[in-house]
């Protein structure tokens, strides 16, 4: 399986299959080729967006080759979420803005209120819940198995309006539908999925002719965008996004997503080159926006509100290698008001903080394991979550803290619903397989994983 490998040893793979030397890829990558073969060899983190892009692009390849997305487990029953990106796929792929491939649909009214949380929906066992509510959870195995089927309806409704006023209710409920669509795709892996979810926001926001629609589809972009070589692209979409938006922003909802536009400049601009006076300018005006706002904020979702903002400069910090800075800004931020997604997020990013400075790895596997109780599934198939954990076992290994982190995903693996960070982090095998896809040809690397020897 693919998340047997750690991301060091896939580093490795790709980097002989190109023909590359350490130093070359180093200097290709514009890193050091101590970092290169720290990495290779467990000794380093490639936990930040901007290497992992930056070291995508260098070897011709994406992302998700390198990180070794979806995240699969040979337990065909822990797959839950991604055994739903199939009916994702078609739903997206195949609809098109005034040509729904169905023609029947529940009416605008059902939808609305099962989107909304107005009604509930069954999660399994007898269980009901919200939509709402499985959004701020990252419950992506119930998400990506109800949203398919709303995409389609919403398709239709779109293509069978009766009138102008019809259709742009459609359009609108279609934007915030393929938003969190979208975020399942891409935490899962599967951005080619997220990208096109990212379209249709798009096409259904030029057809509404509605600024504050149009800045969410362009954080949609943002978000979407490939990231390997592309952060430079990533910051003027999004700061293309907060200059069209500015005139527009006349009441709190156009704030949230004017907000989040900013936020997401700022982070564009730590991974460009460490941009930090256009970081701080963005941050500055993020948590300014933030303290206009009267209530706690949530529009589409976005969370957007003082306490986030303080998140995001957590995350910031840590983009920028000022570990230490994270985990200082990280002590004045109380995330208890946010949703769990954005807790786990938080979490992850103070915990991967801590894992890069001696003397701090139980406040780490203890700050990983907060992130995990909030969203167990987006800590299973996040990259940087599995990053760390691998990083901290090479770390600890002779302690008891090793015993504990061993322990740690094993656990987490065992629950069918809804399964954590993966028994692959601590396989019974030593020795793994490694696909490698090459234009011409693919061929079957078999590399040493230390994990069962630890």
């Amino acid at each position: 399986m693919h998340d047997e490998v750690t991301i060091g040893a896939r580093l490795r793979a790709l980097r002989r299959w190109r023909g590359m030397t350490q130093s070359q890829l180093a200097d290709q990558a514009g890193l050091s080729t101590s970092f290169i073969s720290m990495v290779e060899h467990g000794h380093r983190m490639l936990d930040r967006r901007s290497h992992i892009s930056a070291v995508a692009a260098a070897l011709r390849v994406s992302e998700v080759d390198l990180t070794g997305q979806p995240y699969m487990t040979a337990d065909d029953g822990k797959n839950g979420p991604h055994a739903k990106i199939a009916a994702m796929r078609r739903a997206l792929a195949t609809n098109e803005i005034g040509d729904a491939l169905i023609d029947r649909a529940r009416s605008p009214a059902q939808l609305q209120d099962i989107f909304y949380g107005r009604t509930t929906v069954e999660v399994g066992d007898g269980r009901v819940t919200t939509v709402p509510e499985l959004r701020q959870e990252s419950n992506l195995a119930v998400l990506g198995g109800l949203l398919p089927d709303m995409i389609d309806e919403i398709h239709c409704l779109v293509a069978t309006a009766r009138d102008e006023r019809q259709r742009a209710d459609a359009l609108r409920l279609l934007v915030e539908v393929v938003h969190p669509a979208a975020f399942v795709c891409s935490i899962l892996g599967y951005p080619d999925l997220a990208r096109l979810a990212a379209v249709q926001a798009a096409e259904a926001a030029r057809c509404l002719d509605d600024p504050v629609y149009q800045g969410v589809a362009d954080f949609m972009r943002a978000m979407t965008a490939p990231r390997a070589g592309s952060w430079d692209r990533i910051l003027k979409i999004s700061e293309d996004a907060v200059n069209r938006l500015e005139p527009h922003v006349t009441d709190e909802v156009g704030i949230q997503v004017y907000g989040m536009l900013h936020l997401t400049a700022a982070l564009a601009a730590s991974a460009n080159s460490h941009r930090m006076d256009c970081v701080n300018a963005h941050l500055a005006e993020a948590a300014d926006l933030a303290g206009r706002l009267s209530g706690g904020g949530n529009a589409f979702g976005l969370s957007f509100n003082a306490v986030n903002v303080g998140v995001w400069q957590v995350m910031v910090a840590a983009e920028s290698g000022d570990y230490p800075t994270a985990v200082g800004l990280a002590r004045d931020v109380d995330v208890s008001p946010l949703p769990r997604n954005r807790r786990c997020q938080f979490n992850l990013e103070v915990g991967r903080s801590l894992a890069h400075q001696r003397g701090k790895e139980r406040e780490a596997v203890m700050t990983l394991k907060q992130a995990e109780n909030a969203a167990p599934q987006r800590m299973r198939n996040s990259t940087a979550a599995r990053e760390t954990v691998t990083y901290l076992l090479g770390r600890v290994r002779a302690t008891g803290l090793a015993r504990e982190l061993r322990a740690w995903p094993r656990a987490w693996a065992s629950r069918t619903d809804s399964p954590g960070l993966a028994a692959a982090w601590a396989p019974s095998a030593s020795c793994v397989t490694v696909f490698v896809a090459g234009p011409a040809r693919c061929w079957v690397r078999r590399l040493t994983h230390g994990f069962a020897g630890r």
